[in-house]
């Protein structure tokens, strides 16, 4: 946080999940951010996501899209291109 600004980064090493524990995605925690959408997305709409596992290899899930969390711009130059 600066200020009263939360400021996003990706996270320096991939995210471990213990077997039978989980992660929660939620605004101003861990989320997914995902660019260069083929089509716009609203609050609401469902998002198919294809999440790759070092072990559980491709889990295919879907997704509801929630709306934008944090005021200020969505991207400020500070987030590299994500690969998933």
């Amino acid at each position: 946080v600066s200020g009263e600004v939360m400021k996003m980064r990706p996270l320096e090493k991939p995210l471990e999940i213990e077997p039978g524990g989980m992660v929660e995605l939620k605004p101003n925690g861990y989320h997914l951010m995902f660019s260069r959408l083929r089509q716009g997305v609203n609050e609401g709409d469902k998002v198919s996501v294809t999440m790759v596992f070092e072990k559980a290899g491709k889990v295919e899930i879907e997704l509801p899209a929630a709306g934008i969390a944090a005021k200020g711009p969505a991207n400020e130059g500070t987030m590299p291109e994500h690969k998933m």
